[in-house]
C-alpha cells in the first residue's frame, strides 16, 4: 500500500534539504510535490534521509556474525535498523574453515527466512579471514593456489556462490 510524507524536509541528492512529498511502499517510489497516498505525519523538525547500507560489519547489539546463528544475525539486524541501517553485509574474521562455513550457513538461512530488521545482503570473507597457513601470498600479493582449496570448501559446505 502506497504511503507518503507530505511537505517533509527531505535530503535529495545534489539538492540538499528541501520540502517535498515522498511516496513509498517498501521502496521510495517518487519525490515530488503532490500525492494521493495515505499520509504519515512526521514529528516537527524530522528530516527524511535514505536508509544506510553497511558494507562491512562484524556485529552489533552484543552479537557477532561469527557466532554463526540466525538468532545473532537477527539481533544485529534489529540493532542496526534502529540506527537507520537498512541493509548490511555480515563480515567474517580470522577463524577456522569450519567456523567461517558455519557463519556463512547462518547468513544463508537467515536470508531465506526474510526476518525483520535490516536486510542481510550477504556475507563477505577474504583470504585474510583464513588461518595464516592457508593464506600464503606470493610477491604480487595474489593468493597462491593452496588458499583456494579452503575457499572452495567453504563455498561448497555453505552452499553459497562467490562473486569477484
Amino acid at each position: 500500500m502506497m504511503k507518503c510524507f507530505k511537505n517533509a524536509l527531505v535530503y535529495v541528492e545534489g539538492e540538499g534539504l528541501k520540502n517535498c512529498t515522498v511516496e513509498f511502499d517498501d521502496t521510495i517510489r517518487s519525490i515530488g510535490e503532490n500525492s494521493t497516498a495515505e499520509e504519515i505525519v512526521l514529528p516537527k523538525g524530522a528530516i527524511v534521509v535514505p536508509g544506510f547500507v553497511d558494507q562491512h560489519i562484524h556485529g552489533a547489539g552484543g552479537s557477532d556474525g561469527m557466532d554463526a546463528s540466525v538468532k545473532d544475525l537477527e539481533i544485529i539486524a534489529t540493532t542496526v535498523a534502529a540506527e537507520g541501517t537498512t541493509s548490511f553485509v555480515a563480515t567474517t574474521m580470522t577463524q577456522s574453515v569450519e567456523n567461517i562455513t558455519n557463519a556463512m550457513k547462518a547468513v544463508k538461512e537467515y536470508r531465506a527466512e526474510k526476518r525483520g530488521g535490516a536486510r542481510v545482503s550477504g556475507s563477505i570473507w577474504k583470504a585474510r579471514s583464513l588461518p595464516p597457513r592457508t593464506r600464503a601470498r606470493n610477491r604480487s600479493n595474489t593468493l597462491q593456489s593452496r588458499a583456494w582449496k579452503p575457499l572452495r570448501l567453504i563455498m561448497k559446505r555453505a552452499a553459497t556462490r562467490s562473486r569477484s
